[in-house]
């Protein structure tokens, strides 16, 4: 599967990709068909990969018009497979014999035994994971990788682990302690600070990822510590550093900050904006018309997210064109809701300590607002 899913990632031509990926649900589809309710017949670890590979690629390949047919195929195959493993997240005994059954080097109990360790800090770490489990050469050591840059076969082979190891991390019902999305993540993350440029075929898993934790139907239990890694990871520099990456973010995160998008969601995605910003500058001026349109809605949450997110802006001194946004963050200073009122304060101080207001100027505008005297300290304090 991982060979099968590096080859077809490494080719260009669609009706190539579409048959390679047909091989795929050909051979994969007849596990889906012939297997029982029980993984008797069947090694757990394997359908744990297989289900992850397939996920992954029918992601990376989606927005292929050519493959959009296969792509969806081989998602419902690849969760299919996921599902049919029906092992409890809470049963502590059973996951341990899942991640260390009978004791073979299995590509995925190696992988778990890396994340436990958090070993995952240098992309050589997964590459000799791989080596391990492919290879039988005794000669062959673990790190060879340092000598030398990953190809482009090497990459797509780290890039296709990790994306199946996230998917299997949502979908499967496998799930534990030692294999959660925030270690996934930062094992996806290690390759991309290298090879940036594999950013914008991460990104489809990531939104299939956040698709889930938003579909009440799919059953997954940790859908909101989930949903905010996800999230966060989408508005790392990993991701957002590559121009296309950073499109196919936008495209997507922008939608979340529409009316009608559930509060909770919307506040979030608002939240992670400054973040956006520190990890590609040139998003600026998307994420303050977005911060303006929210901090005049009528849901409070919304525009309590939205003057936290436009502080956390000065506060790491991202802000451009303060003369406009001073005036949001005037037209705040009074907002029913306190928390709002605070975050426009906390805007306002860190302004003035980054130098793009003078305080004097600040206190004036702000007694002027507040009709306060804020000499007068027993009065303030009441």
């Amino acid at each position: 599967a991982i060979r099968l899913g590096t080859l077809a990632l490494n080719l260009q031509d669609n009706t190539e990709i579409v048959l390679v990926c047909g091989v795929m649900l050909s051979i994969f589809g007849l596990i889906d068909t012939t297997l029982c309710d029980t993984i008797e017949d069947f090694e757990a670890e394997d359908l744990f990969m297989i289900g992850g590979i397939l996920c992954s690629l029918g992601c990376v390949f989606s927005p292929r018009p050519m493959c959009a047919e296969t792509s969806s195929r081989m998602k419902l195959l690849g969760a299919s497979l996921l599902r049919r493993i029906g092992m409890s997240p809470h049963d502590e005994e059973r996951n341990d014999d899942f991640f260390s059954h009978g004791g073979k080097p299995h590509l995925l109990n190696m992988i778990a035994a890396s994340l436990r360790k958090n070993d995952f800090s240098r992309v050589e770490g997964f590459a000799g994971i791989i080596l391990s489990s492919i290879c039988n050469e005794q000669s062959v050591h673990m790190f060879d990788w340092e000598r030398r840059e990953l190809s482009l076969a090497d990459q797509s082979t780290g890039l296709l682990l990790g994306l199946s190891l996230l998917h299997g991390c949502v979908t499967s019902k496998s799930n534990t302690n030692a294999l959660q999305p925030r270690q996934v993540y930062s094992f996806i993350g290690s390759l991309l600070n290298l090879y940036p440029r594999m950013a914008s075929r991460t990104v489809p898993s990531i939104i299939h990822v956040l698709r889930t934790c938003m579909d009440p139907s799919a059953g997954y239990d940790c859908i909101e510590s989930t949903l905010l890694v996800s999230l966060e990871f989408l508005a790392s520099e990993s991701i957002i550093s590559d121009p296309h990456g950073a499109h196919l973010v936008w495209k997507y995160v922008s939608s979340l900050t529409n009316d009608g998008v559930p509060t909770a969601v919307r506040s979030s995605v608002i939240r992670i904006l400054a973040k956006m910003c520190g990890s590609n500058k040139k998003l600026f001026r998307r994420i303050r018309d977005v911060i303006g349109r929210s901090m005049v809605s009528r849901d409070p949450f919304i525009r309590i997210a939205a003057t936290a997110t436009l502080a956390d802006l000065a506060k790491f001194d991202l802000l451009r064109d303060v003369e406009e946004i001073i005036g949001w963050v005037q037209s705040r200073l009074q907002d029913e809701e306190p928390a709002v009122a605070h975050f426009a304060l906390v805007a306002l101080k860190y302004l003035v300590v980054n130098e793009e207001l003078e305080f004097d100027l600040v206190i004036r505008v702000l007694e002027k607002r507040l009709g306060v005297d804020l000499c007068d300290t027993p009065t303030i304090m009441k």
